[in-house]
């Protein structure tokens, strides 16, 4: 299929999404037209911004204002077009459709990305992959509320695909967006740097000569000191960063109190897990990559990377697992039955499962070195860890971008073999809308309140 047939056919898809977004949008706002959860801090601070009142801020919201800010954007100039005040158009309701618009800009990033990442891919796949982690639940649920993930993905993979076409001034501003949606994105910044600087190397190691005497070694050093300052726009996104660290003195802004950084490396681990969950289908399905990975077994370095990744797994759960308050207190997010369903039960189960998590992991890392070489390995490892193991609260949310990351970057099945995308499509839809069912249909009911609450992520 040439490039005009699939841009039809991801934008057919794309309209497709919109109309089913709307729609599920109105059902949400139906079910609950007032603000609900973390949307009782996003919207009020958003219809500030709206108003123009910009010194108003609720410290009880821990991320930057990028949020309230892309509000604004559309709010200001569709308000004067219509002349209607803006508290017209700010509504919950309306914050709610924004956001799913970005679900559907991410659907289309994905695409490209896709066909960027990987030069073979053919229009199934790709769309099957698209659609699959456009309807990741987390992500998609989130997009249906008030909330700040489907944006700061959004900023993030719009600086990553900027970044792959060389146009690291616009991705560097669009890094700098994707800090304000979230502060953790600056390590997203990190590894689209990183990425950028190792193609840069890989493309120029071809006129890079390493040797030990001292002129080539000036040489080589003043080459490599080039291409890390060709990277200069993401420097300044760091540099920025580092300022609001010393102004702040947190990463976290408002609610520090319960934002605490934490040493729980267990948090890797469950990521492993979800991911796994939510890519079975393909991973069943990439029937080369389980034989390789077996063949693999029979070698002395994969026995004894698996053995490390074992005892890694042991010493963490057993040293680092962090239970937060409010894993424990709130039976609204569906956390709370996981922890207290499967880690509960008994004391050794998180034992038990450390086998399942080393392999998990080798088999991941093993996939994804089908593609991608040993040090972007290693960086996206050490952005991934860095990015989850600080935060003491399991949260499905915080899996969002290294979950996308990662699948994007999984080596795509050959066309004969789009059976598994199908299915893993098939296994994100069918998850995600039992959960938006449940929401709109199961109330949670609390003795001490009178008011209905609902089951979500």
């Amino acid at each position: 299929m040439g490039p005009s047939s699939f841009s039809m056919s991801v934008w057919t898809v794309a309209v497709l999404l919109a109309a089913v977004g709307v729609a599920t949008v109105r059902l949400i706002n139906k079910a609950q037209p007032d603000p609900y959860m973390d949307e009782i801090f996003h919207v009020p601070q958003a219809q500030n911004y709206c108003v123009g009142d910009y010194s108003h801020w609720d410290p009880m919201i821990t991320t930057l204002p990028g949020l309230y800010l892309s509000s604004v954007l559309w709010v200001e100039p569709v308000a004067r077009i219509l002349s209607l005040p803006t508290t017209d158009l700010c509504t919950t309701a309306n914050l709610r459709l924004q956001n799913s618009m970005f679900l559907i800009l991410n659907f289309l990033l994905f695409c490209w990305l896709l066909r960027k990442l990987h030069k073979s891919i053919s229009t199934t796949p790709c769309l099957l992959t698209a659609v699959s982690l456009t309807h990741l639940p987390v992500l998609y649920f989130s997009g249906l509320l008030y909330y700040t993930d489907a944006g700061s993905l959004f900023a993030v993979l719009l600086a990553y695909s900027l970044s792959l076409s060389h146009s690291h001034l616009l991705a560097g501003l669009v890094s700098l967006i994707a800090v304000v949606f979230r502060q953790t994105n600056i390590l997203w910044v990190v590894f689209i740097a990183g990425s950028a600087f190792l193609q840069n190397l890989k493309n120029s190691a071809p006129s890079l000569s390493i040797s030990f005497s001292p002129g080539e070694s000036i040489k080589l050093f003043l080459a490599l000191l080039s291409l890390l300052l060709s990277l200069w726009p993401y420097m300044v996104v760091g540099l920025t960063f580092a300022l609001f660290l010393v102004w702040n003195g947190s990463v976290v802004v408002g609610d520090k109190t319960h934002h605490q950084m934490h040493v729980h490396l267990p948090q890797i681990f469950y990521f492993v897990s979800f991911s796994i969950f939510f890519s079975l289908p393909y991973l069943l399905g990439s029937v080369r990559l389980w034989r390789e990975f077996l063949r693999g077994m029979r070698k002395k370095k994969m026995i004894v990377g698996v053995v490390c990744l074992l005892l890694f797994s042991l010493v963490s759960v057993h040293y680092f697992t962090q239970v937060h308050p409010y894993l424990l207190a709130d039976n609204r997010h569906y956390p709370f039955y996981v922890w207290r369903k499967v880690f509960q039960r008994h004391e050794s189960i998180k034992y038990l499962l450390t086998p399942f998590y080393s392999i998990a992991t080798a088999f991941l890392l093993h996939s994804l070195a089908k593609t991608q070489a040993p040090l972007w390995i290693l960086l996206f490892s050490s952005v991934c860890l860095l990015v989850l193991v600080p935060q003491q609260l399991l949260e499905f949310r915080y899996f969002i971008i290294p979950h996308a990351m990662l699948r994007l970057h999984l080596p795509p099945p050959s066309p004969s073999r789009s059976l598994p995308l199908l299915f893993e499509a098939l296994l994100n839809v069918a998850v995600n809308y039992a959960a938006i069912w449940v929401f709109l249909n199961v109330p949670v009911r609390w003795e001490h309140d009178n008011s209905t609450h609902h089951f979500m992520w």
